[in-house]
């Protein structure tokens, strides 16, 4: 016979973060979160999947309504300490469907008819004595019950709430629903499958399934950054031009399409990532003053100042060779230069690199795109510069650390940002060891050569290699700031 699968009612006043905490839990964005009192009027079962699976479910409740009330009805039926479960269920039969404690039988039936208790207080208020009576009437029902010290704001009673709730729960537990990530959610899980011998099976499975599917989306992760790497780094933009026309007078307007195909990349990387994380109705914050990095666009300056490798950096790993800078046209065997462009041969090595680039010049993303004129098509791209891949690879990064920790409880704009110290770098490219910087540089050394058809694909592969090691701890410990 299959076991049902556990199911854990969430409980608690009203205010205090329950469903928060349940869209936390399930990573579910469409559970209602809301700042206004008595946002959960109803019970609304959530169940948690995995593959089709349903490893268990969560279930939101409405708040207490009266509880001292409720508890002195069930205390003057009290007979013997064995019979208190059978109080608790006239309790409900007696008053189900009706005016009078409404909010107390929503929440208890589910829980009488055999979910575990997950009770939620928020530790930024003080502890009331008042709470003892939703405790005691829990208590009544003798099923397995944990408590969870939220925190709604910047207060903190959490140890005053352990001692009191220690008398009433086998466990208490802190959970933040606002910043909770996968391994707080899964100590959780942990800490649940130790409630009630009869479930270990049924939370082993679920920790097992969650474990299974997170080392999935990783590895979808680092195909689909590898995937969008590439795109970008290939892409080119064919255009139609007139006869006798001077391509320069365009070069404003070519530039600004092939950096709209390159931005049309990302952000549909970001919303794949996005879809893999469970985030579907993200919101980005868009800013004009002081925008986060991640919101600064591709190819702003501060994006290229901020992010990516320096040159000393990349001379190091051996990616400055044979570098080209300027906007140049090609055809027929000779070289057609827009205004301000130039040509360099031959490799460029130590401090005659750094000589010729310059910081402000390198920094200059479209000073790398190349045109390749044959009759009257103009090929755009593909981009030329060598720190362009790492710009994409940092702001890849950046953005999977910061969706794959967001709890779903959290409903305010994503801040993509990571702190600001000056100057210094704010991703995480340029700490990685230099081991792992070569073996990414060929892969992009490969790519501006422009290989394709199988390569491109053995390319891609070899990429997301070197990238899915890094999903996994990035981040944990936050770039330098």
């Amino acid at each position: 016979m299959t076991q049902e699968p556990p199911v854990l009612v969430i409980v608690g006043r009203v205010n205090r973060g329950k469903s928060s905490i349940l869209s936390t839990l399930a990573e579910d964005d469409s559970v209602v979160v809301s700042p206004e009192p008595g946002a959960t009027t109803e019970v609304h079962r959530f169940p948690l999947r995995v593959d089709g699976e349903t490893l268990f479910q969560m279930v939101d409740t409405p708040g207490f309504e009266d509880a001292a009330c409720a508890l002195r009805f069930l205390q003057e039926r009290d007979e013997t300490t064995t019979n208190r479960r059978e109080v608790v269920e006239t309790f409900v039969r007696h008053f189900e469907g009706g005016e009078a404690f409404a909010q107390e039988c929503k929440l208890l039936r589910p829980i009488l008819d055999g979910g575990a208790i997950l009770y939620v207080v928020d530790g930024s208020h003080p502890y009331r004595r008042a709470y003892e009576a939703e405790m005691e009437i829990l208590r009544w029902t003798g099923q397995p019950r944990i408590a969870l010290i939220n925190r709604t704001g910047e207060r903190d009673y959490a140890e005053e709430w352990r001692a009191a709730l220690g008398q009433y729960f086998s466990i208490v537990r802190t959970f933040d629903a606002h910043h909770a990530g996968f391994r707080e959610r899964l100590g959780l899980f942990e800490g649940l499958r130790e409630l009630d011998e009869r479930w270990r099976p049924a939370f082993d499975r679920a920790i097992e399934a969650l474990n299974q599917d997170w080392a999935r989306r990783r590895r979808e992760a680092a195909q689909a950054i590898s995937a969008m790497i590439i795109n970008a780094l290939l892409h080119t933009r064919h255009l139609v031009v007139e006869e006798g026309e001077v391509v320069a007078s365009r070069k404003k307007e070519i530039e600004e399409a092939f950096h709209d195909d390159l931005r049309k990349l990302e952000e549909e990387n970001r919303r794949e990532i996005e879809r893999l994380y469970l985030h579907r109705a993200l919101v980005r914050r868009e800013s004009s003053l002081s925008r986060p990095v991640l919101d600064e666009d591709l190819f702003s300056k501060q994006t290229w100042k901020m992010l990516g490798l320096s040159l000393q950096q990349l001379i190091g790993i051996g990616v400055v060779a044979g570098a080209g800078t300027g906007l140049v046209v090609e055809g027929a065997g000779t070289g057609v230069f827009l205004p301000g462009a130039a040509t360099l041969t031959g490799a460029l090595v130590g401090g005659a690199a750094a000589l010729y680039f310059g910081a402000s010049r390198f920094e200059r993303a479209g000073d790398f795109l190349r045109y390749i004129k044959g009759g009257r098509e103009l090929v755009v791209g593909p981009h030329q510069n060598p720190n362009f891949a790492w710009i994409l690879l940092d702001r890849a990064l950046l953005h999977y650390v910061t969706v794959r920790d967001r709890a779903h409880g959290k409903r305010d704009p994503l801040e993509l940002s990571f702190g600001d110290k000056g100057d210094q770098k704010r991703g995480f490219a340029t700490q990685l060891p230099d081991d792992k910087k070569r073996a990414i540089a060929a892969v992009f050394s490969a790519l501006r050569k422009r290989r394709g058809g199988k390569q491109r694909y053995e390319l891609r592969q070899k990429l997301a290699k070197e990238i899915e090691p890094l999903l996994e701890n990035l981040g944990l410990e936050k770039p330098d700031r």
